[in-house]
C-alpha cells in the first residue's frame, strides 16, 4: 500500500503555494482567454451559437424526467456504467465493444483525437475558423480556414496542406 506522509507545515506550504498560483497564473498563462461572443439570444433574439454546445430546443419531457430522477447522482461521473452503455451502444450499432470509445465531455475525446492524429510527429489538423478550442489546443500543428456561411471547401483545405508540407 502506497500511503503519503505529510507535515502540517509541508501541508501549509503547500497550500500558500497553490494560492499564489492561482492569484499569478492569469498572467502568465499562454493560452488566450475566451469570452463568449454576445448574440442577439443573450438579449432576446432567436440565434443560437452551436458553437457553445447549446440545445435551441432543450431537453425532450422524458429526458427531463431522467434528469430530474437522478438528480442526486449529477456531482458524480459516470465511469462506473460505461461498460453498460457501451454494451448497448454496440448491440444498437452492431460493431465491437472496443469500437466506442466513450468521455465525460468532449473534451477528452478532442484531446485524444489530436494526440493520435495531430500529435508530436503526427499529423497536421486543418479545422474551421472558428471551431471548438479544444481540439486546436492539443494538436501540435493546426491549420485553420476561415468557415463562411455556406462552410468550408475541401479543396482550399486540401491547398492549404499541401502548401504546407
Amino acid at each position: 500500500m502506497n500511503i503519503m506522509s505529510i507535515s502540517r507545515r509541508r501541508f501549509a506550504r503547500l497550500l500558500g503555494a497553490g494560492a499564489a498560483a492561482v492569484v499569478v497564473r492569469p498572467p502568465l498563462s499562454f493560452a488566450k482567454p475566451t469570452q463568449p461572443d454576445a448574440t442577439s439570444s443573450t438579449t432576446g433574439g432567436t440565434i443560437v451559437r452551436l458553437s457553445a454546445n447549446e440545445n435551441p430546443y432543450g431537453p425532450s419531457p422524458k429526458a427531463l424526467k431522467a434528469m430530474t430522477d437522478y438528480f442526486g447522482l449529477a456531482c458524480r461521473y459516470p465511469d462506473e456504467h460505461n461498460n453498460i452503455l457501451i454494451d448497448k451502444l454496440a448491440k444498437l450499432n452492431n460493431v465491437n465493444h472496443d469500437q466506442i470509445l466513450l468521455g465525460d465531455g468532449s473534451s477528452e475525446i478532442l484531446q485524444l483525437c489530436a494526440d493520435t492524429f495531430a500529435g508530436k510527429d503526427r499529423g497536421k489538423l486543418i479545422a474551421a475558423d472558428p471551431t471548438f478550442e479544444a481540439i486546436i489546443n492539443n494538436a501540435t500543428r493546426t491549420i485553420q480556414q476561415p468557415a463562411s456561411r455556406r462552410g468550408m471547401s475541401c479543396t482550399t483545405s486540401s491547398q492549404k496542406l499541401r502548401a504546407t508540407r
